[in-house]
C-alpha cells in the first residue's frame, strides 16, 4: 500500500482564518469547533503538524493564550539565531594544539588529537595521538583506572577533517557519534577500564 506524504494544509480546519505575525517565524490558524467554542493551531516553522491545538472558553482567552505561546516561540528563534551566530564565528585553534575527548558509558575512554592543518576559518585536520599514563597518586593504587596524558610522538590515524563549532566560545570537533574533543588544559585526565 503506497503511503501518502501529509502537508501542513491537511491539518488545517476548513474555513480557518490565517494570521501570520511579521516578528516570529509561526502560522496562526482562528476557527471555531463544532461545538462553538474559539479554537487555534499554531504552526512554528517548517512543521506539518500544529504545535499548539487548543479550544477556549472565549476569543479573549484564545488570543491571550496564544500570544504568550508565540512569545515563547520568539524567545527560542531568538535564542537559536544567537547560538548559530555563536557557534559559526571562526576558530582559535592552531597546529599543534592537543585535544581531548573523554567518553564512554560503563568506562570513561579518552583520546587526544593533534591539529595537523588548519584548513580553514571552520575546519581543521587532526590526527588522534597516543597516550601515556600519568604519574597521579590519587589513582595510583586503584585498579581499572588511572589518568592519562598525550604522546604526539605516536600517531594512531590518518588526517582526517572536521568542522569545528565554537558554542559557547570553546572550540569542539565531532570525532564520532556523541563523541566530542575540546582543547585540552594540560592537566592528566581521568580514565577508567571495565575489564
Amino acid at each position: 500500500m503506497a503511503q501518502t506524504h501529509r502537508t501542513r494544509q491537511d491539518f488545517v480546519p476548513t474555513g480557518a482564518i490565517l494570521i501570520q505575525p511579521n516578528d516570529v517565524n509561526a502560522e496562526v490558524y482562528f476557527y471555531d469547533d463544532t461545538k462553538g467554542r474559539p479554537c487555534a493551531r499554531v504552526f512554528k516553522g517548517r512543521s506539518i503538524k500544529p504545535t499548539l491545538r487548543c479550544y477556549y472558553p472565549s476569543t479573549e482567552s484564545r488570543d491571550q493564550n496564544v500570544e504568550r505561546f508565540l512569545e515563547t516561540v520568539r524567545n527560542e528563534q531568538t535564542a537559536a539565531q544567537e547560538r548559530n551566530k555563536e557557534r559559526s564565528k571562526p576558530h582559535n585553534l592552531n597546529v599543534g594544539d592537543v585535544l581531548v575527548s573523554s567518553w564512554g558509558w560503563e568506562q570513561t575512554n579518552v583520546d587526544f588529537y593533534k591539529v595537523v592543518t588548519v584548513v580553514s576559518k571552520r575546519t581543521v585536520e587532526v590526527v588522534r595521538i597516543g597516550t601515556v599514563e600519568a604519574e597521579d597518586e590519587e589513582t595510583k593504587s586503584l585498579a581499572m583506572q588511572g589518568k592519562k596524558l598525550p604522546d604526539d610522538s605516536t600517531s594512531t590515524s590518518r588526517p582526517s577533517r572536521h568542522r569545528v563549532d565554537m558554542g559557547n566560545g570553546e572550540a569542539c570537533i565531532t570525532v564520532g557519534y556523541r563523541q566530542f574533543a575540546r582543547p585540552w588544559n594540560g592537566k592528566p585526565v581521568f580514565y577508567s577500564s571495565y575489564a
